[in-house]
């Protein structure tokens, strides 16, 4: 998997997360345009936009790792339901044919 195509896989589970972080940029680089022009109090608003920016995009990167752990979870329990009880059949067959052997080894023991 390269780069790029991790990229779009990320971005499609979660788009929110990179639109935030741009908007977050965005702020960012606007505070420090404002701060060269000397509009103090427009810095001071796009700094506060930019703290509240990322806070949403945390809030979003959580919530998104959350839903797509339990979207997995849930994925793998659903293909583990098949597997376990294939599991236990292979199990059952594994554990007579042991009791047969045993029979057949004690039957051999008591013939000696």
């Amino acid at each position: 998997e390269t780069w790029s195509e991790k990229a779009n896989r990320k971005f499609k589970e979660n788009p929110w997360v990179p639109i935030g972080c741009l908007a977050t940029c965005g702020a960012l680089v606007m505070s420090a345009i404002k701060m060269r022009q000397g509009q103090s109090k427009n810095m001071n608003y796009w700094l506060r936009t930019r703290v509240v920016l990322q806070g949403l995009t945390l809030v979003v990167l959580v919530a998104g790792s959350m839903s797509i752990q339990k979207s997995r979870n849930k994925e793998i329990a659903d293909a583990g339901v098949g597997k376990n009880e294939e599991g236990l059949l292979r199990n059952e067959k594994e554990r007579q044919e042991f009791e047969e052997r045993l029979r057949e080894a004690q039957h051999a023991t008591e013939m000696e």
